[in-house]
Formats: structure tokens, sequence, C-alpha cells
């Protein structure tokens, strides 16, 4: 009878108080300017993603594609993938549903890629959508996609985590050509196993499980993720109590957090590089010469190492952008050399002035270096990199900026208003680049960041998404990886990792190589 009287004391109150290992708070640097996760760049948008939605595949903390909404991963091997290479086949598992209770339909898919597709949407990024000719739906559960051509990555892209773009509803959408603005930035329907309680923007996103998830409830009953605007904040609430949890941590923190006690900490290589990213259209860079001699001043090695504690250097800091692709050989960044740094600027016509800073035709090669505000490693790491260019005749302005204005759409990075900035950015689960470096793909069109440009590039980057074999795309990479790496448009420095703090207590937590979040709805105490 006590007991009976106590669930119905719990029944009726507005607020029931969870037992102290039913909640998780989180605590995280990057806000969300939106909760559409197509609309936030890099891992705030996986995260999202991954919280309140569903894919058709995810990728798992083993690096395999896994099915998610859909019962199985396309393949040649079980027909979801045509002898040709131009037809997908998805079959959408029976029970997954919306978090308001309605299921998810081949319309729900068919719309999501078609407004993505659509020429006047306006998501950042149409990386595999701009590859399909059609969509049809032979019934309710069942999604056919036609390709223009053989598009080997396909099968990640598309309503997949290598873009963050994960299947939307239908009934939301389809009055929406651009896609942005609608109720999805403020209230989500997804069908991933949380939903939204409440957001306070700027402040904290409260989450609850979505109780008709395909797997069953999350496990934990409160999740809420914390919004501050610095790392070391963030550090000392951890500390405090007043969180439990710390995603995406600065990387000079990773010994700190792995000194507190009842916590494990985690170190895993993403698909993602952090890297010096020149601006091509700016005069004072155009010149390949340049950006080389400016990366060839600078003793990267010494510098990531410092920055970094040593927990993370430069050896193959390409791998994040190639992933199995990758050639160290083919992608060789410039070796410190201070001397041969100093000819090529004579070279390319930047002689010194009496005060040691290099000019051309009056033009100073001074340079504004834009970092990340919420990351102390950043901010060390570029003063090293200013003193260092100093003594090749090279001046640098540091501008810390805060996380939301760096990777606004508008912002200096994504609209070209910025000369060098250093930025670790996540690429997708493959190694096609060419959302990063082809012509057409400059912001608002995707996130070619160095505006770079290389007409016999382009060709040889499209060849390299046909074939579905891997030995053949890893040759015509290599070559790709080769010419970058001349051109220089970026300089990889290290490939990015994800640092993350958890309590000791919890369990099934295995981060992939997108997010931690992958499968937050088997996480439990």
């Amino acid at each position: 009878m006590l007991l009976a009287a106590l669930m119905l004391l719990a029944g009726c109150s507005l607020r029931p108080v969870l037992p102290a290992r039913d909640r998780l708070q989180i605590v995280q640097t990057q806000d969300f300017p939106t909760l559409d996760p197509i609309f936030v760049s890099g891992v705030g948008g996986q995260e999202l993603a991954a919280l309140l939605y569903s894919y058709l595949v995810k990728i798992d903390d083993r690096g395999r594609l896994v099915p998610d909404a859909a019962e199985a991963v396309p393949s040649r091997e079980n027909g979801g993938i045509s002898p040709d290479g131009r037809t997908i086949t998805y079959r959408l598992r029976p029970d997954v549903r919306f978090a308001d209770g309605s299921r998810v339909t081949s319309f729900d898919v068919a719309e999501t890629i078609g407004r993505i597709a659509f020429p006047g949407s306006d998501v950042p990024t149409r990386v595999a959508y701009d590859d399909v000719e059609a969509v049809t739906t032979p019934d309710s559960r069942t999604v056919r996609v036609l390709l223009r051509q053989p598009y080997a990555p396909i099968v990640l892209y598309l309503c997949g985590p290598g873009n963050a773009t994960p299947i939307l509803p239908w009934r939301v959408i389809h009055e929406h050509a651009h896609l942005r603005g609608t109720s999805l930035d403020d209230a989500p329907l997804g069908s991933g196993p949380y939903m939204v309680r409440r957001w306070q923007r700027g402040d904290r996103l409260e989450l609850v499980p979505n109780p008709y998830y395909y797997a069953g409830p999350a496990h934990i009953s409160a999740l809420s993720i914390r919004i501050v605007s610095s790392a070391t904040t963030a550090l000392q609430m951890l500390r405090s109590g007043e969180a439990d949890a710390y995603v995406n941590a600065d990387d000079a923190q990773y010994d700190d957090l792995r000194a507190l006690a009842a916590t494990r900490t985690e170190m895993v290589p993403i698909d993602g590089t952090g890297a010096l990213i020149f601006n091509t259209r700016d005069p004072r860079l155009s010149d390949a010469r340049v950006r080389r001699a400016i990366v060839s001043a600078l003793d990267i090695r010494s510098i990531v190492s410092k920055s970094l504690l040593g927990e993370r250097r430069d050896q193959d800091p390409g791998r994040g952008l190639f992933q199995w692709a990758y050639d160290p050989k083919a992608y060789a960044m410039p070796r410190f050399d201070l001397r041969a740094a100093q000819r090529m600027l004579d070279l390319a016509g930047w002689h010194r002035g009496s005060d040691g800073v290099r000019r051309r035709g009056g033009v100073t090669l001074a340079l504004d270096f834009l970092v990340r505000a919420d990351k102390p490693s950043a901010l060390i790491m570029a003063t090293q990199m200013q003193a260092e260019a100093k003594a090749a005749g090279v001046s640098i302005a540091i501008r810390e900026l805060a996380i939301g204005e760096f990777v606004a759409p508008n912002g200096p990075l994504y609209g070209g208003r910025f000369q060098v900035a250093l930025f670790p950015f996540v690429n997708g689960f493959d190694p096609d680049v060419r959302d990063q470096f082809g012509c057409y793909r400059i912001p608002p069109h995707g996130f070619n960041k160095p505006r770079y440009c290389n007409p016999r590039l382009n060709p040889l980057m499209a060849a390299a998404v046909v074939p579905y074999d891997r030995a053949s795309r890893t040759t015509l990479y290599h070559k790709v990886e080769s010419m970058l790496a001349q051109d220089l448009p970026m300089a990889a420095l290290y490939q990015a990792v994800s640092i993350n703090t958890f309590p000791a207590a919890l369990q099934n937590e295995h981060a992939a190589v997108t997010t931690p979040f992958w499968n937050v709805g088997d996480w439990t105490f």
C-alpha cells in the first residue's frame, strides 16, 4: 500500500525528482543557432542529428556503416545497390516513428532528399544530393534513388551522417522550398532517441526520451546540454559538480580532465582536421608560393606538440581529410625551413622593409589571423605561429572570435572576410573532398573555406567518387592529395579528435568517428 501511495504521488507531481543516476547534465562550448541539424555546422549538427533524429544508416564506434531507420545498409551483395551503381534501394523498418507517434515513411525520406537537392534550397551543402536524378517510393517503406552516375559515398551522405542530414518530417518541410525557417528551427520533430522538453537559447537544451523510438525509450530519463562561453568555465563546472559530463573539450585540457575523480576521459580521432586555412582570393595569398613559404616558416611539429600538450602531434595530419585513402607521401606538408621560406617570398616579390616586414608594390604582408575564442589551445598555437612568422617577415594580427560568429553563414570565415584562419573542421567519413576544394562549393554553396578553384583538380575529384572499389578510388585520391599539397589552399596540422569526459559509472558510451551520441539511447548507469 505504501509503494502504491508513493507511485500515486510521483504520478501527480508536475516535475518528479529523478534518481541521481537517471539524469545526465553535459556541458559544451558550442551553441546551437537552430535545432535543425542541417543548418548547424560541424560537430554541433552531428550531435543534434544523433540525439533528435534518425538517419537511414549511421556510423558505429568501429567505423562501420550500420542500419538506423533502414533495415539494412544497401550494398551490391544484398541488392541495395544496382549492378550499374546508379540505383540505391532502402527498405525502412516498420517501427520507426516521429516523436508525436506518427510513422516515418518513404515519403518523408523522399521529401527530405528532394528538398535538399532542390537548387533553390538554402542548405549549406548538397554533397551527394547534387548527384541524385530521381527518387521514387514504390510503397510506404521503400525508397529508390536514381543517381546521375555511380557515386561511391552515396550511402554515407544520403540522409546519413556524412553531412548531418537526417530524415525530416514531410508534413513540416513540403511547403518550404528553401528549407530554412521551418518550425524545426525551434520545435524539432524527429524520430531519434530523444525529444526536446525545453530550449533556452544560449543556455541549455533539455531532452527527454522519445517514447516512440524504434529501439525503445532511452534509459536516461533527463539529458541536458548546458552551453558556456569558455572551456575554462566548462572545466570548472565539471569540477564543482554543476555538470556531469563535458563533450568536445579543448585539447589543452586533456591532462586536467584525466585527473578528475570518478570520471573517464576519451580521446577519439574523428573525421576532421585541424588546419591553417588560407583565403586564396586575397591578393596577398593568391600565390601558392606565399602560402607554402608561410607554412615552411612554421615549426608545425613543435607548435602542435606544445599547444596540445604532446598528446596529439602532427603525424599523419591529413588522415582526418582523406581517411582510408590518405597517403602521407602524396599529401606532404612543407617542412620547417626558414631559409627556404625567405627565398620563396623573395621570388614571389615580397621583400623586407627597414622594419623587417615584407612588402610588394606598397602592400604589407600583414595578415588577419582568426582563432576560436573558446579554445585556449588555439590562441597558444596562433601566438607561437605569430612569433615564428615574424622571423620570415610576415606580420600576423590575431583576432579571437566566439564560435557562433566563427561558423556563422555570413561570418568572416564563410563570408570570405579573412586572410588566415586556424580552424578544426569535420569532412565526413569519406575521402571525397569536393565540398572543401571544389570550384562550385564556395560558400554559400558548400564548405570551400579557402575559396580555392583549380580547374584541373575538379575533374579528378569527380572521377574519384565513381568507382565502388576502394583500390581504384585510392589511386585517384593519391593524385588529388599531391595536387592539393602543391597548391596548399590549406595546411593540415593534425587529425582532429573528440575529447569527452563522462561519469565513470556511465555504461555503453563508446564514441564513434562522427559523434559520441551515435548510440545515446543505449547509455545507462
